[in-house]
C-alpha cells in the first residue's frame, strides 16, 4: 500500500472543498498518483487513481472533469469498491463477531468502505454489490450477508439524506 506521506508531490489543487494533490508513484516509475479529499466530509486523503506519466494538461483536465461532475465520482468510485470485493471472502466477516462497541462501528464504516459521512445512495449501491457476491443465492455465504445485512442496518440512520 502506497501512503500520501511517502510520495514527492509534484502539484497541489483546491476547488472549493474537494482537495487534490498529484504524487510521483514509488511503485511505478514515470507514474503518477492523484489523491483527493472532500474537505467537507473528511481529513485524509485517498488514491483517487494512477496517470501512466506525469501531464500537467490532462491531469489537470481530469480534475476539473471530476470535480465538476457527480456522475463521473460516482463510477470512479464504484470501480473501486468493485476492486476492493474482489479480495475481500466469505473469512474476512468472521471478525466481526468478536467485536463491539466503537471497535463494530468503525468496522462496518471499513466493510462498505465510507468515510465518517456518507450518502445514503452510496450505502445503498454498496450493499447491491456485495450481495452479488455475497448473497447465498449467489454461491455466497450467509454468515457473509448477515454481517453485511447488520451493517447495512447499522448505518443506514446514520447516512446523509437518509
Amino acid at each position: 500500500m502506497i501512503y500520501l506521506e511517502t510520495c514527492e508531490v509534484l502539484s497541489e489543487v483546491n476547488i472549493d472543498n474537494d482537495c487534490f494533490k498529484v504524487t510521483l508513484s514509488p511503485a511505478h516509475e514515470g507514474a503518477c498518483i492523484l489523491w483527493f479529499k472532500d474537505g467537507r466530509i473528511s481529513s485524509r486523503f485517498k488514491a483517487l487513481g494512477r496517470f501512466s506519466y506525469f501531464d500537467k494538461v490532462k491531469v489537470l483536465q481530469f480534475i476539473v472533469r471530476y470535480a465538476t461532475s457527480e456522475s463521473l465520482r460516482r463510477e470512479i468510485e464504484t470501480r473501486k469498491f468493485e476492486t476492493r470485493l474482489q479480495y475481500l471472502n466469505s473469512v474476512d466477516f468472521g471478525q466481526f463477531e468478536k467485536m463491539n462497541g466503537y471497535r463494530k462501528q468503525r468496522a462496518y464504516r471499513e466493510l462498505f468502505d465510507l468515510d465518517d459521512y456518507f450518502d445514503k445512495k452510496d450505502l445503498i449501491r454498496r450493499r447491491k454489490l456485495m450481495a452479488k457476491k455475497f448473497h447465498p443465492d449467489c454461491g455466497g455465504d450467509q454468515r457473509a450477508m448477515t454481517v453485511i445485512n447488520q451493517a447495512y442496518e447499522y448505518l443506514l440512520p446514520h447516512a446523509l439524506n437518509g
